[in-house]
């Protein structure tokens, strides 16, 4: 009874993880955003691509894991479209960051998204 029990739990968690993850692809559909880094893991740079569903203002910037402004790679109005930011992995002062996991967050109107990327040396 407890086996049945637990693969029972097993398949309702599965479920609930499907719908959530069908929820935020639906999400993001509607938006209108569709955000890709590659390659990641990187080493020595990275591009991040977005597309923009109407012009407007966006934020995009890198953060360390202790939640630290390392750089900020846009703050300007875009035009809808494909757009393509390319890190370099320098903080703000020009200076390479060390190998580790950062994060970066993308502002645009209504959306705003956060995604990991790592960098290897």
């Amino acid at each position: 009874m407890i086996i049945r029990d637990k693969k029972y739990h097993q398949e309702d968690h599965m479920k609930k993880t499907l719908i959530v993850l069908s929820l935020v692809l639906i999400t993001t559909f509607l938006c209108g955003q569709s955000i890709s880094i590659y390659p990641n893991p990187f080493n020595p740079d990275t591009t991040i691509s977005f597309y923009l569903q109407e012009h407007g203002l966006v934020n995009l910037s890198i953060y360390n894991m202790r939640g630290e402004l390392v750089k900020k790679l846009v703050d300007n109005e875009e035009k809808s479209g494909i757009q393509k930011i390319k890190w370099d992995g320098k903080d703000e002062y020009g200076k390479p960051v060390s190998s580790g996991m950062y994060y970066f967050k993308i502002s645009t109107g209504k959306y705003s998204s956060t995604k990991k990327m790592v960098l290897l040396k």
